[in-house]
């Protein structure tokens, strides 16, 4: 029996299957005591440094941060099952046993977007304004530049390129700040606009870019500002 489970922990999915579960456990005990916060950090470096190397870190960097904040919201068996999966992804992307690496890596780098979208709008936005702006830039710069390293585009204007849209996006989010639509209204148009803004610039880095693709993305733009406003409540 021990040689059998010997031989399935060599196998990188099983392995990387009991390392997300261990996440998961140490970050939903991590809700309730921050010593398991900084057993869960220990631990997931350990992780992510052993095996394949790769240049995932400022997902994985977003992803443990993302998880032990939004843990502490009373969702702690909620975001140990989610991040949970998103930590088995992202070392299953690393350690190369996705067939489909990219489409995995584009899911994950998306959802990083919404996490740190949520957690901006969650926070209190009459303290810290500018510290705040500034974390979510960095994020989102990140993101942004992880995305672009993973396409080889470029690499003397990756940080550049990163910088505008990490600009872009938070001048929107000042703006939905603004806007009295609420808190899941403005979520939902910032990762809107955040895929919108990838996806343009992957067409545009491609040769792809027509206008087919620009009206397109308009459409979407259009419509769903409209859906949100027409669903929000607009109270001052």
């Amino acid at each position: 029996m021990l040689k059998k489970l010997k031989s399935a922990l060599k196998e990188p999915a099983l392995l990387s299957a009991l390392k997300a579960v261990v996440f998961a456990v140490l970050l939903f005990l991590a809700a309730g005591h921050w010593l398991f916060a900084v057993i869960l950090v220990l631990t997931a470096l350990f992780f992510y440094f052993s095996g394949q190397s790769g240049n995932f870190f400022y997902s994985f960097l977003i992803l443990l941060a993302s998880s032990l904040i939004i843990s502490q919201w009373q969702l702690a068996a909620l975001s140990a099952a989610v991040f949970g999966v998103l930590f088995f992804i992202l070392l299953a992307i690393k350690n190369l046993f996705f067939i489909n690496r990219e489409n995995y890596y584009h899911f994950l780098n998306n959802f990083l977007f919404f996490a740190v979208f949520l957690i901006f709008f969650q926070i209190d936005k009459t303290r810290f304004f500018w510290p705040q702006y500034l974390i979510l830039f960095l994020a989102v710069f990140a993101l942004f530049k992880e995305s672009l390293v993973q396409r080889n585009y470029f690499p003397s204007k990756i940080d550049l390129l990163a910088a505008c849209l990490a600009f872009i996006i938070i001048q929107y989010a000042w703006a939905m700040s603004l806007l009295p639509i609420g808190f899941l209204n403005s979520l939902a148009l910032m990762t809107i606009v955040a895929l919108i803004l990838k996806d343009l610039l992957a067409n545009y880095l491609n040769g792809l870019l027509s206008r087919r693709i620009v009206l397109k993305n308009i459409t979407l733009f259009v419509i769903s500002s409209l859906i949100v406003f027409m669903a929000s409540v607009w109270q001052p």
